[in-house]
């Protein structure tokens, strides 16, 4: 039964509702991954991109992995990996796993197992369990030479990106003895 005093409480209730409505409108960066998911490849790219030309790691990541799948646009996996590797130095763990896969496969960049390793090793090291056996597996293919030469180029990449590698004995990829 509702009572006169509910009947007052309504248009409060109604008007509450009407902001928060319009308060939860999506913002660019959401709207451009409601877009992509949506398969309107060329709403979030144009939703997308001038969000990654700003700044934005997560956009990147999205712009690059539509141009790597050719997604509403032609394919351009050396263009993909400027745009992952933009997102991946900023910390973006799929754009860093993305980018191993293209030195993997050597798409749009030359194939190179040592970037691969130092890719998945930094997406490991913020503990991605992908990264993490994507790197295991690596780490069983490649000789012992390769791997000490992948070790180098992973703190080469942790030095470009200002970040200490981590400690030994973490469980974390660590690099290997320095040469003179």
């Amino acid at each position: 039964m509702i009572t006169l005093g509910m009947r007052r409480g309504w248009p409060a209730v109604l008007l509450l509702g009407a902001v928060g409505l319009a308060c939860t409108r999506p913002e660019p960066l959401d709207r451009g991954e409601l877009a992509y998911y949506a398969g309107d490849f060329a709403d979030a790219m144009a939703t997308l991109r001038p969000l990654a030309e700003h700044g934005s790691p997560k956009a990147a990541y999205y712009v690059g992995r539509m141009l790597a799948r050719g997604e509403g646009v032609a394919a351009d996996p050396a263009a993909a990996a400027r745009w992952y590797r933009m997102a991946a130095t900023e910390g973006q763990v799929d754009a860093q796993l993305e980018l191993a896969v293209l030195f993997r496969e050597g798409r749009g960049v030359p194939r190179d197992l040592r970037e691969t390793y130092a890719w998945y090793a930094l997406a490991a090291d913020q503990g991605d369990v992908q990264a993490e056996s994507a790197l295991a597996t690596l780490e069983r293919d490649l000789g012992a030479e390769e791997l000490r030469e992948a070790h180098h180029r992973f703190a080469a990449l942790m030095a470009e990106l200002e970040k200490p590698p981590p400690p030994l004995g973490t469980g974390s990829p660590a690099p290997g003895p320095t040469t003179p």
